[in-house]
């Protein structure tokens, strides 16, 4: 499963529930296990760990939403559009084989 793949399932998968879905939410589940969660910058009032991993998020998510794939923004309401939910299709039915 691609990356992309991986994304649509995610996007898919969390629209059905209730709630706000963040950058965060959508970073945590897309890349649980990585190692930039530890990493800590500095902002203007202090230090945060993991930022990065919300930008990396929100920047992979556009890039959906340009290639036509997902709609909406995150916190406000996202889906897959027809592109998306063929391509994802496509995914699950190759698994299967």
């Amino acid at each position: 499963m691609t990356p992309t793949q991986r994304a649509l399932r995610i996007i898919d998968a969390e629209r059905s529930k209730p709630g706000r879905f963040t950058c965060g939410d959508f970073a945590a589940l897309m890349w649980p296990d990585s190692k930039a969660w530890r990493k800590v910058t500095r902002c203007g009032r202090g230090s945060h760990a993991g930022k990065g991993m919300w930008l990396c998020a929100g920047s992979l998510l556009a890039k959906l939403r340009i290639r036509g794939l997902i709609w909406g923004r995150l916190g406000k309401g996202v889906g897959l559009t027809g592109a998306g939910r063929t391509l994802l299709d496509a995914a699950v039915t190759g698994e299967k084989d």
